[in-house]
C-alpha cells in the first residue's frame, strides 16, 4: 500500500486528472481500508486464515490488473475501494497469524 497509493496518484496526475478527483480516488481506497477489517473476522471464521489471505492476494492482483487495463477514472473508485479492502483483509490475516 505504501507504494501503490502515491503511484496511482501520480498516474492519474500524468493523465491530466484534477487534484480533487485524485483525492477522492485516494479516499475511496482509504475507505476500503476501513471497511476491510469488518469483513476479515467473518471471512477468517468461514474460510480459514490461509484461504482468506490467499483470496485477498488474488483480489489485490485482480484489482491491480483492472487498474492497468482501465482508462475510466470513475471505475478506479470502485477498483481502489476493492484494493483497499483486500489489502486491509490481508493485513488482518497476516497479523492474526503472527500474533
Amino acid at each position: 500500500m505504501g507504494l501503490i497509493w502515491p503511484l496511482l496518484a501520480l498516474i492519474l496526475d500524468h493523465r491530466g486528472v484534477g487534484s480533487g478527483l485524485i483525492g477522492f480516488s485516494s479516499a475511496s481506497q482509504a475507505l476500503g481500508s476501513l471497511f476491510g477489517p469488518l469483513l476479515s473476522l467473518p471471512a477468517m471464521r468461514r474460510f480459514g486464515m490461509v484461504k482468506c489471505a490467499g483470496g485477498s492476494i488474488l483480489a489485490i492482483l485482480i484489482a491491480l490488473l483492472l487498474l492497468k487495463i482501465s482508462d475510466n477514472v470513475h471505475a478506479w473508485f470502485v477498483i481502489r475501494f476493492a484494493l483497499g479492502t483486500g489489502s486491509s483483509i490481508l493485513f488482518s490475516c497476516t497479523q492474526t497469524w503472527v500474533n
